[in-house]
């Protein structure tokens, strides 16, 4: 299966395709000096009352709100969940590009998907489901195992699906009309009300919080205070009206190991210099065939010099420029096959996947989300935030003068320095940061 190379997130090379264009009839964006806090509308059902009208990935124009597609023709339905000043986040629609890594995909055992679609699942926790069929694809959600999957096809490794219930977008208000409020009947009438049941979404709710609130409690008990921390944040912010909020609120979260300096990771010399010296032997040798397994060790070995330093560093930025060599040396092969030089790229882009998935998960960061920039507001406790599942969860300011976290807005990144309580009236935490390493672009 032929792969198109990867290209490597830490090169900065994506971010000329961040650059979007405002489409017509979207109109000029007013700047705003803070966006407004989505508002839980729905679900209402609409129509789309223009053609073509853009999906983005957020509520905005700006450039990491990246278009995504657009509804075929006016008249289209949809389903509307939130707003966000002049903007509806909907489930988007089924023809919309949505792709998941073939490995985390479980289809039934002799399916032919050139037949029609088939049905299948999520395999694994938090898999992401992307714009495209490569890395180079805007991560559309997270899912959870086990998601319900309308599988269409596969190229390349990739299995192209009907997005799936959690992937939601964006689309200007205007060319939107709303309808009446789904309807949801109590379990105990029959009748089906056309009316909402508000009591039954309050128990949902509930439901979820108490599941936040059980799963904070485990943590504090494991020692992971600082997830423990986060989880606080979403119920107190996410779910203040409900009981476990309450409960959560009145649970004291030890200082220790969340208040405080968090070390980085062990300095990457060593790293580098094993992974140097192996480059030495690597240039003499073959890079697919017999050498193919050299190869991936060495591009493992540079990863990981990446992932132990940060950008500008100078064991950083060596395995950057080592990284590009080997992926030129291996473009420029003429004696391997196409099928050998096709599957060492497929390898080398699974560990790509693999590392960043791994240093999400192991990083011991002070926090992760994705990196904001925050207004210039009179009294604000940073000059940046972090985001995660719609809530603010941190508010960071440079550490030093040689970090510049501009450089690092729109992605996806965990951070470490020294925490503290943000002041009164904003709430949160403030990070002095001290390292940022980005998780995925």
């Amino acid at each position: 299966m032929r792969r198109k190379w990867m290209s490597f997130g830490f090169f900065g090379l994506l971010a000329a395709t961040a650059v979007v264009a405002a489409r017509a009839g979207e109109g000029a964006a007013p700047p705003a000096p803070e966006a407004p806090e989505p508002v839980v509308i729905g679900p209402i059902e609409g129509t789309v009352t223009a053609d073509r009208v853009n999906l983005r990935t957020g509520p905005g124009r700006t450039a990491d709100c990246v278009i995504l597609g657009h509804f075929a023709s006016k008249g289209d339905a949809v389903t509307v969940w939130r707003q966000q000043g002049e903007w509806y986040e909907i489930s988007p629609p089924k023809a919309m590009p949505c792709w998941i890594f073939g490995r985390y995909v479980s289809v039934p055992e002799g399916t032919d998907l050139a037949a029609g679609a088939a049905v299948g699942a999520v395999k694994g926790d938090k898999v992401r489901a992307r714009s495209a069929g490569d890395l180079h694809g805007h991560i559309l959600a997270e899912l959870p195992a086990d998601t319900p999957l309308a599988v269409l096809k596969e190229a390349n490794g990739w299995y192209q699906v009907e997005p799936p219930a959690p992937v939601r977008v964006w689309v200007f208000t205007k060319f939107v009309e709303l309808g009446e409020a789904v309807a949801v009947a109590p379990p105990d009438d029959p009748t089906g009300t056309t009316d909402p049941a508000p009591g039954v979404e309050r128990a949902e709710r509930e439901k979820e919080a108490e599941k936040l609130l059980g799963r904070m409690k485990s943590l504090i008990a494991d020692g992971n205070l600082r997830g423990a921390r986060e989880i606080k944040g979403l119920l107190t912010v996410d779910y203040a009206d409900t009981a476990a909020a309450a409960e959560a609120a009145g649970i004291e979260v030890p200082a220790e190991g969340v208040v405080g300096p968090v070390a980085p990771p062990p300095a990457a010399s060593e790293k580098l210099e094993r992974a140097e010296a192996l480059y030495a032997e690597w240039v003499k040798g073959e890079v697919v065939g017999t050498g193919a397994g050299r190869t991936v060790d060495l591009v493992k070995l540079y990863f990981d010099v990446m992932q132990a330093s940060a950008e500008g560093e100078p064991a950083h930025e060596k395995a950057k420029e080592r990284l590009a060599e080997i992926r030129l040396r291996l473009d420029g092969q003429t004696k391997a096959s196409q099928a050998q030089i096709d599957r060492l790229k497929e390898r080398i882009a699974e560990i790509h996947e693999e590392h960043t998935k791994e240093l999400a998960r192991t990083g011991n960061f002070a926090g992760s989300g994705r990196l904001e920039r925050m207004p210039e507001l009179w009294g604000r406790p940073g000059t940046h935030r972090l985001r995660k599942g719609g809530v603010v969860l941190y508010y960071l300011k440079a550490g030093h003068a040689g970090l510049n976290l501009d450089e690092q807005v729109g992605r996806r990144v965990g951070v470490y320095g020294e925490v503290s309580l943000g002041p009164a009236g904003w709430g949160g935490q403030v990070i002095e940061v001290t390292k940022v390493v980005v998780l995925n672009q």
